[in-house]
């Protein structure tokens, strides 16, 4: 995009604006030390057809025997992949689609193992620690990247933003801004800024994400094209971002087994030089894989699917999708679905996951593209 911070591409444009650089930067990945909430389930549930008589039934149910709505917030799943294999696929992707130098940066919920342990066995491979910040402020939650931990200092960093998540306060927000900021090669992100704008309403979201970039602007260095958001999101936060002040970064917000969809082109060697581009030069390469152009309900269908499937290769206790999704009782203690469901499993869930592994065969995939052709082109 002439005359801009960013400037994006399409890989099927034609132009093979890849081959005027070295390396691609996949950003925002997620593996299975992810917390996801499960707050969308009485959101959604309720919608299924068939799903939905099941579902009402067995939240009656349960209503009737402990005198209370089942609490979903209580709740979270964990994606099936490992970080080994997020970044195998990543890597394998940017090398075999585009011929370049893989920068790959996991960024697990408010959670740095997956990355440390990577960063430390593999040496050579310059892996990032990263991470996605919770961040509770001005009546929203905003997510952070945050990218490029040193390795000395990120046990300390990662507990003093937790402790923030815990408790907020908008003194001890700018005071941890600062902190990272003085930290030259930490990139900090704001990811999907427009992604809650069905639960608070567009106009609503973009006056939150516009005081909080008013108040914490110059400590943030670029904001995210996300690639499981709509391009009319995406769009609406390149004119965000044109109206800040701020570059534009990619993010593939990856929860399965596809590799991201949206990445970015440079010709750093590493991941630090690469933060430099951003912070100090403000100049962002941006480029959408063919994929990002497909159906997104069918991308994400195919997401749910690898969520759902059975993973023989993996320890016993990972295998099942019922290992993938966890509950805290009342009193505190966090099991697995499996723990409370090792001998049967609602109607309702039955019904769901049936449905879902049968849109998420190899053949029904094709024949759902065809179906739902994205109406939503992408036009830069």
């Amino acid at each position: 995009m002439k005359g801009r911070l960013t400037r994006i591409s399409l890989l099927d444009s034609g132009a093979r604006r890849q081959k005027e650089f070295s390396t691609a930067v996949s950003l925002h990945s997620h593996t299975r030390h992810s917390k996801e909430g499960l707050g969308f389930v009485p959101q959604y549930a309720p919608r299924i057809p068939v799903v939905s008589f099941f579902y009402k039934r067995e939240e009656e149910r349960y209503s009737r025997i402990k005198g209370k709505a089942l609490d979903f917030q209580r709740g979270y799943w964990t994606p099936p992949v490992t970080g080994k294999r997020v970044f195998e696929s990543e890597t394998n992707s940017i090398e075999c689609q585009l011929g370049l130098q893989p920068l790959v940066s996991l960024t697990d919920h408010d959670n740095i193992s997956t990355a440390k342990l990577l960063h430390t066995y593999n040496p050579s491979h310059d892996i990032p620690i990263s991470m996605e910040w919770t961040v509770p402020n001005g009546g929203g939650i905003f997510h952070l990247g945050v990218h490029n931990m040193p390795s000395r200092s990120s046990a300390h960093i990662v507990k003093e933003l937790a402790l923030y998540t815990v408790q907020p306060s908008d003194t001890r927000f700018v005071e941890l801004l600062t902190w990272l900021n003085n930290y030259p090669e930490i990139l900090v992100v704001l990811n999907h800024p427009l992604s809650h704008s069905n639960s608070l309403g567009l106009e609503r979201l973009k006056a939150l994400v516009t005081g909080f970039l008013d108040r914490y602007g110059k400590s943030i260095h670029a904001l995210e094209i996300n690639g499981y958001r709509s391009w009319s999101e995406n769009r609406a936060t390149v004119s965000l971002a044109e109206q800040v002040g701020l570059p534009l970064v990619s993010g593939g917000d990856r929860h399965g087994c596809a590799p991201n969809a949206v990445l970015n082109l440079t010709n750093a060697a590493t991941f630090s030089e690469f933060v430099s581009e951003i912070r100090s030069h403000k100049v962002s390469e941006v480029i959408l894989m063919p994929e990002y152009s497909e159906q997104l309900l069918v991308r994400k269908m195919e997401s749910v699917g690898d969520f759902l499937r059975y993973y023989p290769e993996y320890p016993h206790g990972q295998r099942q999708w019922t290992d993938r999704v966890f509950f805290q009782s009342e009193g505190g203690v966090v099991r697995p679905l499996s723990y409370y469901w090792h001998h049967t499993i609602p109607m309702w869930v039955k019904s769901f996951t049936l449905l879902v592994r049968m849109l998420g065969s190899t053949y029904l995939h094709q024949v759902l593209r065809k179906a739902f052709v994205n109406k939503e082109k992408v036009s830069l």
